[in-house]
């Protein structure tokens, strides 16, 4: 039986070649550049060892003299032609992203030989970015960079990750952004000025039940149980990139640009988390069955045009709704109804967290309604309106000494 093989070390097997038996090593040194299929080499070897020794002579003298790839070039093509096809639409968007702000940008990054690279220019890089970016930031675009060394070493363009040895500050400040929270007046004043709205189900299911953007956007008829007044999550919609680009002209300056595509797709979610069940208040019943209603009415009326998904919050003809509408509908209700503080969509959803906690309700059932796999957000709402909680109580002490 053979040895357990390290990394970069390809398939093994025992052949027999001539008569004689050898430990056959097969490796992948690169792909072809007409055909784009991996091209491979045999090493041999009389014992397993002598293999592995001619193996690690060829690879330190190739890499050292024959390997001229660009880091910028290579990270392209293997983003493009290999990683895109392991990652949904939406993931790919965000490595293509790194690559475009991170790396494409960066000269001493992009344009630099794959083996010049070193941990200390790395950290360099790093420490720079840290300036601007928090860690959390700055740990996806190394590890997007560390997979792809992975990938460098397996088909023999490095022998090392040079970003295994980088290191990152334990006290990082980060400057967080501010939830800021409606009171409960402003709640109920904020749900009379929505009354009549067209996307007022919307809104408010993302108020009384924190759902995201998305998770709302996915909601089908199926989804909802009137009886028993539970909404069932289990899909999101996104708003993706195609991975194809549209050419448009300038009409002032003549000039020609690729524009990228996006459409709205149906996504499983990433997490089991944030597949779950949520109940919904009693004044959310009639909202959502007159939207059912008036789907089924559209759906007469526009007959084949009718982009039948069965989605409750949608346009006329079926298809999805804009992204930013739920908010801009939102800003137009909260000036309609005199609120000055400054929310969007996703604060609704905070909101919620917040008048969970007011009620006392277990942190585990809010972390279960809103679908939260990280404990962070929600320990820190949690904490945040005790703290408030705290002081309103120690008013009764101090009102002992007045």
């Amino acid at each position: 039986m053979g040895n357990k093989r390290s990394n970069g070390e390809g398939s093994a097997k025992w052949i027999t070649k001539n008569g004689i038996k050898y430990w056959s090593i097969t490796i992948t040194t690169g792909n072809d550049p007409l055909t784009g299929n991996q091209l491979r080499k045999d090493i041999y070897g009389k014992t397993q060892k002598e293999a592995k020794d001619k193996l690690k002579a060829y690879q330190e003298n190739y890499v050292k003299n024959n390997d001229n790839s660009i880091l910028g070039d290579l990270y392209y093509e293997w983003l493009w032609n290999t990683k895109k096809q392991q990652l949904k639409q939406s993931s790919f968007e965000k490595w293509e992203g790194i690559y475009r702000n991170y790396i494409k940008s960066n000269k001493g990054l992009n344009n630099k030989k794959l083996i010049d690279i070193d941990t200390l220019q790395l950290q360099k890089i790093t420490n720079q970015l840290l300036k601007d970016h928090t860690v959390s930031q700055i740990r996806t675009m190394n590890n997007c960079l560390s997979t792809f060394f992975k990938y460098a070493i397996s088909i023999n363009k490095l022998k090392h990750n040079p970003m295994e040895g980088i290191t990152y500050p334990k006290n990082h400040e980060v400057p967080e952004e501010k939830i800021n929270y409606i009171t409960e007046k402003e709640q109920k004043v904020l749900t009379h000025a929505l009354r009549g709205d067209e996307l007022e189900g919307i809104v408010l299911i993302a108020l009384m039940c924190g759902l995201r953007l998305g998770e709302a956007m996915a909601l089908q008829n199926k989804d909802i149980d009137f009886d028993n007044r539970i909404i069932n999550i289990n899909k999101s919609v996104k708003y993706v990139w195609t991975g194809k680009f549209k050419v448009t002209t300038n009409k002032k300056t003549n000039v020609k640009t690729n524009k990228k595509t996006y459409e709205y797709k149906l996504t499983i979610p990433k997490t089991k988390k944030s597949v779950r069940e949520v109940p919904f208040p009693k004044m959310l019943i009639p909202i959502l069955k007159k939207l059912i209603i008036q789907n089924k009415e559209n759906k007469l009326l526009y007959g084949e045009l009718y982009f039948d998904n069965e989605i409750i919050f949608c346009r006329n003809n079926g298809e999805y709704i804009d992204s930013k509408q739920p908010n801009r509908h939102l800003k137009i209700a909260l000036k309609r109804a005199g609120i000055k503080t400054d929310i969007h969509y996703h604060s609704l959803r905070h909101i919620f967290i917040t008048n969970c906690v007011y009620r006392d309700i277990g942190i585990k059932t809010i972390m279960n309604w809103v679908g939260h796999t990280d404990t962070k957000t929600t320990y820190l709402i949690y904490a945040e309106v005790n703290k408030d909680k705290d002081m309103k109580e120690y008013a009764k002490i101090n009102a002992m000494f007045e």
